[in-house]
């Protein structure tokens, strides 16, 4: 009894988020009852309501987290002042090394987007459009110096990135992919830079790098 009472006390709100998160994206959000949460973190399951107030609570938690992630990567992708190459490489092999870690808050949150209380789910939605701008800003500015070609359409290119990385979320939660997953998402951005550059652009930058050597047979 005393022993549960000091797992209890000494149980972090991080160990609380990542047991809710691990299985609100492998069971689904309603189908995870707060009793099943407890056993998963072996207290009793009065005790959550010491560190939470709510289900609903966790979910906007682990949501909120899911998308700084994502906004995180694009912005330090951006920071870093590379060519549009550079840029995609960091944003899709960046996006592998979140999955590694942030996996099951990343699937919360494109999954269990819906099941967010009304408030929360429109500041997400607001959150999401300043993410989807960060991302057309991108392709703009490579249409601007000629990166990519003139006759780009932006929402569809920003809806191809995003396709690659929901695709490299649906691989990373499987156990069999988690080794590769980075060779991948290399892969990926290749084709992705690949598809989209300009004849005089970097092309051949983006055919002769490592890790793409599909693209040279391509060429």
């Amino acid at each position: 009894m005393q022993q549960s009472t000091k797992v209890n006390v000494d149980l972090q709100h991080t160990q609380l988020l990542d047991a809710a998160a691990h299985l609100f994206a492998t069971k689904g959000f309603h189908a995870t009852a707060m009793r099943e949460l407890a056993r998963h973190l072996q207290i009793k399951a009065g005790s959550l309501y010491y560190h939470i107030n709510s289900k609903d609570q966790l979910l906007n938690e682990i949501c909120a987290i899911g998308m700084q992630r994502l906004s995180s990567n694009i912005e330090r992708a951006i920071a870093g002042n590379g060519s549009f190459p550079d840029i995609i490489r960091s944003i899709v092999i960046g996006h592998a090394e979140l999955i590694k870690h942030y996996g099951s808050y990343l699937s919360c949150y494109q999954n269990e987007y819906i099941h967010l209380v009304a408030d929360v789910r429109e500041k997400m939605r607001l959150e999401l459009i300043a993410f989807h701008t960060d991302i057309d800003g991108i392709f703009e500015r490579a249409i601007a110096k000629g990166e990519t070609r003139a006759d780009l359409i932006v929402k569809n290119a920003r809806l191809a990135l995003i396709s690659i990385l929901h695709q490299l979320s649906r691989l990373g939660s499987d156990d069999h992919h988690q080794s590769s997953l980075e060779k991948i998402a290399a892969g990926l951005s290749e084709i992705l830079i690949y598809g989209l550059a300009s004849e005089r652009s970097g092309l051949s930058e983006a055919a002769d790098h490592p890790s793409a050597p599909a693209t040279k047979q391509m060429r």
